[in-house]
């Protein structure tokens, strides 16, 4: 039974060019220094590239891995969550938690928005409901990180 889903929409205008914040989202070393809202030690595996699978990773040897369904350079980031692994290995889905099975198809969509003077970034996360809250002060949190590393501030 697929578990019931909400589109959740986070955004915020940056000071800089979108390809900085484009950059800003993708590159390792500046990945970690604004996804640390969501891990201490949030990183990533893979290619962004369309129909690849990156693995995002906790210090906790906790990973999310989404395929890439939309990639264009410097204006739109689609993925699915399809699966989760713990120290590398693929959790089969009987053994999954009730949190995993809630996000496991969950989407994210990245827009990045050229304004003047501002890239805007649009975030919409379709999951489920119980993860409102969390992910209201995580993407917070995260966006204002993001804000500062590409301002240089």
């Amino acid at each position: 039974m697929q578990p019931q889903r909400s589109s959740y929409t986070y955004t915020i205008d940056i000071y800089a060019p979108r390809e900085k914040v484009w950059t800003a989202m993708t590159e390792h070393g500046l990945y970690e220094k604004w996804a640390d809202a969501f891990s201490p030690e949030s990183t990533f595996e893979g290619e962004w590239k369309i129909n690849e699978i990156i693995s995002f990773k906790d210090g906790d040897g906790h990973t999310t891995n989404a395929r890439l369904t939309i990639f264009k350079p410097y204006e739109t980031i689609f993925l699915e969550h399809v699966y989760v692994a713990h120290d590398g290995e693929i959790v089969p889905e009987e053994n999954l938690d009730d949190n995993a099975r809630k996000w496991i198809g969950s989407t994210e969509e990245y827009r990045f928005v050229e304004k003047e003077n501002a890239t805007e970034v649009i975030i919409t996360l379709i999951t489920h409901p119980d993860f409102k809250n969390m992910f209201d002060a995580l993407w917070n949190d995260a966006l204002k990180k993001l804000k500062e590393v590409c301002e240089n501030k």
